[in-house]
């Protein structure tokens, strides 16, 4: 005792509180025990923490095996995440879909969760095909628009031009719903911000943050560069802190430009999807991954082994970095359902073909044995003679296949749609060039929707060539509408592409920009750049050469941050009657107040006002525990402590005897054991009052009955400062001594 008392003399508390001496006990945190277990502090060190190591290794052996069982870095208890599937963000190197992960090989967020995941004032603009605002897992982590929510309806409260848009804007339908029809939006939304911690499918990165719905999209996949253009202002100029952009366009385009160049000019970072064509867009550019402006992330996609994704475009210059981008969970939208379909397999055509043109064609169908086939006619139609009721629908869309190989460059075919009672014909798709017909075409139907509609296939060739010159056959004509029963149980689903890995790059940059606000620090994306860890398949793929880590991107705020220590004097493992004791504390002591919060505490259990978690569970609450502890100041500081009860050991065969009479002697006082202590094995327990009238627990052990006598010699002589022995076997009083 005297040893250590010089070795921390004079000392109360270490300036990171990783230590604590009160009376003649010393706390060591489980996070410094971490560290001495993994030999990150090395026994010579000229460090209090190095002489520490160095003291409890010459004078008692100890392994430095963690006393307690706080997890280092925090992760929510949401079902796919804590089961590894949702590897991008926990990669424990699961085999999915039959191949092996490589461990590690994530976005290490577990690390930045412990001390950092948001707040709702962060809002992430996701321009893409909505959100489904029904989805239980994204249940409060829309945007709203506090200039309009509560407004007068059918007002523009708030001046931007957009008439009630409380929760977003819809430029697809041009109303203030952006409910997704197509899922992308919702798949990419729940990577940044899905329900975190509450027990069910996935954890977005973000535990705190909104996303802004901006659809552009429609329900087929499908917008028009004009109006993405628009989304991407409405983002800009309604406060969104980081716009991800996981779309692909057919070309540079000026409309588009001019909407990056005003995030550019506004400071508003934008994450930009690299493209799923396996492409050097060095080479072969591919818009708006290859714009060039300063306030963009161009991210590739990597597999759950760390290799670049086949169907990834990459860039040496072009790109920056790779994120997970395969096998990717996220919440999902119900499948629609089918309204109308036309398979061309019965016996006539059951189409006005008026304007000829058309038959029905057995040779070499796109799908069964008849498809629709053009024979002759420059300009000629084929119209449904049915008629599609769509009255009340939103969200339909048209889909077919078709087999088209033109005979001129300036050749397409057309469908059109014709709302019942209208002279106008509506364009809903043209296709030129060369269509296979192994790809299902898909259309949004937005346009003549609401209403009773008519469709047709029209043909604008350039010159008469023979038919033999062309190719143009069509089949398996749908629409599909949105189901109108909600599912039973939440969708998920399982999805790839660069657009599923740009949302994890864009919640980690959400998460630096507010870090730099906060710090009063400009964003810029070299310090973006900084959150990534080398890859050798990555060299020369990226101006980085690597992928996404965030916690490394983060460190620079991190570490201005709280810790949140767990301390504690006893095991990870209790019997029923022995006392679950924690003390958690903040250090260094942080300069605003923070208020502790916890989920999962056992029945009885409490945690005090200076955050000691006390529980005394009976032996019918033996089992696993999770509590889950929170710190809510300027951030939320977060841990987990996980241990176990475990019901009391039955006890042992009779005849086992006491030598000596069982007298114990305590503080020079002698006392006898009672009989029923002769047989099994017992919970005992010593405990003492100090100088400052506290009670102290100073020995806890389970001992089998023939140990029971000499187990308390070294309790001979009273240590120094200590009066009132009182001993418990069981939990009941045995004897006291003064």
């Amino acid at each position: 005792m005297r040893a250590f008392r010089s070795l921390v003399s004079g000392l109360r508390m270490d300036s990171t509180r990783h230590w604590e001496l009160q009376g003649d006990r010393l706390r060591i945190s489980y996070d410094l025990l971490q560290d001495l277990a993994a030999g990150q502090i090395a026994p010579s060190g000229g460090t209090l923490g190095g002489k520490l190591a160095d003291f409890l290794l010459r004078n008692h052996g100890i392994a430095f095996q963690p006393s307690g069982s706080a997890h280092g870095d925090y992760l929510p208890d949401d079902e796919w995440l804590v089961n590894s599937p949702q590897w991008a963000l926990h990669n424990a190197g699961v085999t999915i879909a039959g191949r092996p992960g490589k461990v590690g090989v994530d976005i290490d967020i577990e690390k930045v969760w412990d001390k950092f995941s948001g707040s709702d004032s962060l809002v992430v603009a996701v321009v893409d095909a909505g959100f489904d605002f029904n989805h239980p897992d994204l249940k409060g982590r829309n945007w709203i628009n506090k200039g309009e929510a509560g407004g007068k309806p059918g007002f523009d409260d708030d001046g931007n031009g957009y008439v009630d848009d409380s929760l977003g804007w819809d430029f697809v339908e041009n109303d203030n719903l952006p409910q997704d029809r197509h899922g992308h939006g919702t798949f990419v939304s729940s990577v940044i911000a899905a329900g975190f911690d509450n027990q069910i499918g996935v954890a977005g990165i973000l535990a705190q943050g909104k996303i802004m719905p901006v659809r552009v999209l429609d329900a087929s996949g499908h917008g028009d560069q004009a109006d993405i253009a628009k989304g991407i202002l409405y983002a800009v100029r309604n406060g969104a802190k980081v716009i991800n952009f996981s779309i692909g366009g057919d070309g540079d385009n000026l409309s588009m430009r001019s909407a990056f160049q005003t995030a550019h000019d506004a400071g508003v970072p934008i994450v930009v999807a690299a493209g799923n064509d396996g492409l050097d867009i060095n080479v072969t550019p591919a818009y708006p991954a290859s714009y060039t402006y300063d306030n963009m992330l161009v991210v590739a996609a990597h597999d759950h082994q760390g290799l670049l994704s086949p169907f990834s475009n990459f860039g040496k210059t072009a790109v920056h970095l790779a994120a997970p981008g395969e096998l990717i969970l996220v919440c999902g939208v119900a499948d629609p359902i089918q309204k109308w379909n036309e398979d061309f397999e019965k016996p006539a055509l059951a189409w006005d073909t008026t304007v000829g043109g058309w038959a029905l064609g057995q040779n070499q169908p796109v799908a069964g044995a008849q498809s629709l086939v053009w024979k002759a006619g420059n300009n000629v139609t084929a119209t449904m003679l049915d008629t599609l009721d769509l009255t009340g629908i939103q969200g339909a869309s048209l889909q077919f296949r078709i087999d088209f190989d033109s005979a001129n460059a300036s050749d397409a075919v057309l469908i059109e749609g014709n709302k019942i009672g209208s002279a106008t014909w509506t364009e809903i798709a043209v296709m030129g060039g060369k269509v296979s017909p192994l790809n299902t075409q898909s259309y949004g139907l937005q346009d003549v929707e609401l209403s009773k509609v008519r469709l047709r296939i029209r043909t604008s060739l350039a010159s008469r060539f023979s038919p033999s010159k062309r190719v143009l056959k069509i089949d398996d004509i749908r629409v599909l509408v949105p189901n109108p029963v909600p599912p039973a149980e939440p969708v998920y689903s399982v999805v790839a592409g660069t657009s599923l890995a740009a949302p994890h790059v864009t919640a980690y940059v959400a998460l630096q920009r507010l870090a730099c606000d906060r710090m009063g620090l400009a964003w810029n994306r070299s310090r973006a750049l900084t959150g990534v860890v080398a890859e050798s398949a990555f060299t020369n793929k990226m101006t980085t050469g690597g992928r996404l880590d965030a916690y490394k991107g983060l460190q620079f705020y991190l570490s201005t941050l709280p810790d949140f220590h767990v301390l504690d004097s006893t095991a990870v493992t209790w019997k029923g009657g022995e006392q679950v004791d924690y003390s958690l504390v903040l250090s260094p002591p942080p300069a605003a107040n923070y208020v502790l919060t916890e989920t999962g505490l056992p029945k009885g259990a409490g945690i005090d006002g200076a955050g000691k978690l006390t529980w005394t569970p009976n032996p019918s609450q033996a089992g696993n525990y999770s509590v889950r502890i929170f710190a809510s100041g300027p951030t939320v500081l977060r841990k987990v402590i996980s241990f176990t009860v475990q019901p009391p050991l039955p006890v042992a065969l009779a005849g086992i005897g006491l030598p000596g009479g069982g007298r114990w002697t305590v503080a020079g006082q002698a006392f006898a054991l009672p009989a029923r202590l002769n047989t099994g094995r017992h919970l005992m327990e010593i405990s003492a009052t100090d100088a400052a009238g506290r009670v102290k627990l100073l020995k806890r052990a389970w001992l089998d009955a023939p140990g029971l006598a000499p187990a308390p010699a070294e309790f001979a002589d009273s240590p120094e400062g200590f009066r009132h022995w009182r001993i418990r076997a069981d939990g009941i009083p045995l004897a006291s001594a003064r």
